[in-house]
This record gives C-alpha cells, sequence and structure tokens, in this order.
C-alpha cells in the first residue's frame, strides 16, 4: 500500500495520538486522517485547509491560537468563504484538503465545491480528502471527478477491507474514506 492510495482508512494504519485540544470522541477517525493528510502538507507550499471550521484542529484554528507561539501562524491567512465560490484566484493552490465535508452537502452544491477545488488548484497541484461511508456514494463520486477534470492521483480501491475503521457510536455504521486527487 502507498500513502497516494485512496481507499477505506484500516485500524494498521499509521495514527497521530497528540493533538493540542481534546478531540471529541466522535471524531475516532481524525488521528488517522490528519496523520495520512498530514503527509501531503509541504514546507514552502500554498495550501487551503478548506471548510475546517473555526474550531477544526488540523490546520489550527483560532480557538487555539492565544496558547501557540505567533510564529505558527506566519502566513496563515483565515477567511470565512462559501465552497462554492471560493475567493482566490485560478491555480493558487498547491494542495487543497477538505476532511469529512463534502459528503455532508446536497448533491449540487458538492459538485459545485469540486469544481471551485479544480479551479484553484494548480495543473500539477493536490486535493487531499476523507469522507464518511456511506455518507459519500462512491461511485456518484467517480461520475462527479469526471464531470469537473479530477481524477484519483494513486491506486483506488473501494472494497471494504476486514479491519477497516468504525465508531461503535452510530447506526448505521460509518466508515472512513481518503482520497487523493489531481487534475486530469
Amino acid at each position: 500500500m502507498s500513502i497516494r492510495d485512496s481507499r477505506f482508512i484500516v485500524n494498521t494504519d499509521e495514527k497521530d495520538d497528540h493533538f493540542i485540544f481534546t478531540l471529541p470522541v466522535t471524531w475516532n477517525s481524525r488521528p488517522y486522517e490528519y496523520a495520512w493528510a498530514k503527509q501531503f502538507a509541504n514546507p514552502n507550499d500554498v495550501v487551503l485547509d478548506s471548510a475546517c471550521g473555526i474550531c477544526h484542529p488540523f490546520i489550527f484554528g483560532k480557538r487555539v491560537a492565544d496558547s501557540l507561539p505567533v510564529h505558527y501562524f506566519d502566513g496563515i491567512h483565515y477567511c470565512r468563504a462559501n465552497l462554492t465560490y471560493l475567493p482566490y484566484s485560478n491555480q493558487k493552490f498547491d494542495t487543497v484538503f477538505c476532511i469529512s465535508v463534502l459528503e455532508h452537502l446536497e448533491d449540487p452544491v458538492m459538485v459545485q465545491a469540486f469544481s471551485e477545488f479544480h479551479r484553484v488548484l494548480k495543473d500539477d497541484g493536490q486535493l487531499v480528502l476523507t469522507f464518511d461511508y456511506p455518507l459519500i456514494n462512491l461511485a456518484r463520486l467517480q461520475q462527479v471527478l469526471a464531470e469537473v477534470g479530477l481524477q484519483f492521483s494513486g491506486d483506488v480501491s473501494f472494497e471494504m477491507p476486514a479491519d477497516v475503521v468504525y465508531p461503535d457510536l452510530y447506526a448505521p455504521r460509518l466508515f472512513f474514506f481518503r482520497a487523493l486527487l489531481k487534475k486530469k
């Protein structure tokens, strides 16, 4: 398996155990999602952490700003924006992150968000996503990617492995899918 593979997250995947503040118990997938996603954050890249919310810990939200050294925030620009109309120029970002968000949007909104990601992503950029499954329809995801000009960057598997990560908090169960995308 490669870090570039798009697939379900499994219990043997790397996970982070240390965060600046305690994650909600319902976010048991985040240690795996963040450990995988952070591998695509390169120091000199221009990066968009889209739909992170103000208290989201992947790229630190303002809620934790007071507890960290000021230099942690050098070069960070906070912006409240609509995913269907991002206030950025074409091909601005090397990497766009969107962690467990798009599956919660209505289909036309999700399609427009993907179109915006395509627009703001550099030609050689990467789109790093995770989804809650079955909230995301994986067949529809493939259709949307084709419609907007995106494709999987590495190998892809939609098979559910035996050691897939899931919380015991939801019925039906939620599973977590990671996807690394690029422009066609």
